[in-house]
């Protein structure tokens, strides 16, 4: 399959908040190994089932800080639905699914390797997801409590409309929840909830082949009813620029607003000039790569205002400013929204 860009120790190298046992960014100091070193002599087994599992390795490692600029957001809700182009192999798309609690989550990508690493990675979760308890499915690291057939959660002030139809009785909906398709789904998302009101072991994921930029969508699965909550674009902009050009990059961001719901949010990750060099300086440019880079009039700077000006998008929050000091992956994040804020009626004196 096609591959573009460096994905080389990728999220590896990603910036990472400080990991529970106080290290900063992967393994912990004399101190905490000691304290592991002791709670594992005394108790073997349990120390040899934390150490398994995803979460527990997401905790030696830290937090992806992306993470953090989507919790408690009023438009990235538990039961939202999002899609994550670029996905790389499914480490983030993956983190966002168990700290966030998606309805449906989409990874796409060019690179098939990728997408087949990003699957056995769905898998795996699905089956540790499985064997936690029912009241801790669905949910974060901790075990924050998902929704559950019987007791769906309500939607919080402000949630997408799909949230608060998927966490409608199936009356008001209108019928059952929608199935998940596609290849790299888990076994129990597309089985559907477990009989009784037990917490579904996973939600509805799944990992695709395809060229969100390309005309068509190919490869791409059809969207949700009324389109996505959330669409993730995190540092994917420059290989699809380079290897689309400026037309291929319009026509993504065009994808984009096509594929969220009226009310959906683009989160854009975009890398800066130096990372278009920096990918230059490496050899990693094909031809048809250096030809789109000399006739590039779209530069990163103005992807904002061409959002806003042509884009289908409405407004934009910086969610994180570049924070400078020779930071690794140093990138602005923003939420693009396409539909306005609300008028506030004025008060009548």
């Amino acid at each position: 399959g096609a591959r573009r860009g460096s994905y080389q120790s990728y999220y590896g190298r990603r910036m990472y908040s400080t990991p529970a046992n106080g290290a900063s960014g992967g393994a912990g100091g004399a101190d905490a190994a000691g304290a592991a070193a002791a709670a594992a002599a005394a108790a073997p087994a349990a120390a040899a089932e934390r150490d398994k599992t995803p979460a527990a390795k997401r905790a030696r490692r830290g937090e992806d800080n992306r993470l953090g600029l989507l919790r408690g957001r009023g438009w990235f809700p538990p039961g939202a639905t999002v899609l994550d182009v670029g996905c790389n192999n499914g480490t983030f798309t993956l983190a966002v699914v168990e700290a966030l609690a998606p309805r449906r989550a989409v990874g796409v990508d060019v690179d098939a390797g990728l997408v087949a690493v990003a699957k056995r990675k769905a898998a795996g979760a699905a089956r540790w997801a499985a064997k936690r308890p029912a009241a801790t499915s669905g949910g974060g690291a901790e075990g924050v409590v998902g929704p559950t057939a019987a007791t769906p959660p309500a939607p919080a002030a402000g949630a997408p409309a799909s949230v608060a139809a998927a966490t409608a009785p199936a009356s008001v909906q209108g019928g059952a929840a929608e199935p998940d398709a596609g290849a790299g789904g888990s076994p129990a998302a597309a089985a559907g909830p477990p009989p009784g009101g037990a917490a579904a072991p996973f939600p509805a994921v799944s990992f695709h082949v395809a060229d969100f930029a390309a005309a068509g969508g190919a490869g791409m699965p059809p969207p949700p009813p009324g389109g996505y909550d959330v669409l993730l674009m995190l540092s994917v902009t420059k290989w699809i620029h380079l290897a689309a050009g400026d037309d291929g990059l319009r026509a993504a961001f065009g994808a984009a607003a096509a594929a969220l719901s009226p009310t959906g949010v683009l989160v854009l990750e975009p890398q800066g000039l130096n990372s278009y060099k920096a990918a230059r300086r490496k050899g990693l440019l094909t031809p048809a790569m250096e030809a789109h880079a000399a006739a590039m009039r779209l530069l990163p700077a103005g992807f904002e205002a061409y959002l806003l000006e042509a884009g289908g998008f409405a407004r934009v929050e910086c969610l994180r400013a570049k924070q400078g000091g020779g930071v690794p992956f140093d990138r602005p994040v923003y939420a693009f929204f396409k539909a306005p804020l609300p008028a506030v009626a004025e008060e009548k004196g």
